[in-house]
């Protein structure tokens, strides 16, 4: 991907990011005024689903901000050497 298409997926899963926070919490005021009766605990309740989402959607526009700023920085993507230099376990495999 060129460096503008990698700004521009940043911007998008950004903008995307923050319209999931933005419907998280019309859907918590909603519970707390009583609009919304639903009943249920944890993930599977509207607002567990939609504040796990705007979790999911922060963590994939910080991913696609780094490939973004790695390719900026470096002229191209640097997502593969990252993954190259890792074992299974996150640990860099580099003494």
């Amino acid at each position: 991907m060129s460096r503008k298409e990698e700004w521009k997926k940043a911007g998008k899963d950004i903008g995307h990011a923050f319209a999931n926070l933005g419907k998280a919490i019309g859907t918590t005021a909603k519970v707390v005024t009583g609009e919304d009766n639903h009943q249920g605990e944890g993930r599977k309740t509207k607002t567990g689903e939609a504040w796990t989402n705007v979790g999911h959607g922060f963590a994939d526009a910080g991913k696609q901000f780094g490939k973004a700023t790695a390719t900026t920085f470096t002229g191209d993507s640097t997502e593969q050497k990252v993954v190259d230099s890792q074992d299974g376990e996150g640990n860099s495999t580099k003494k």
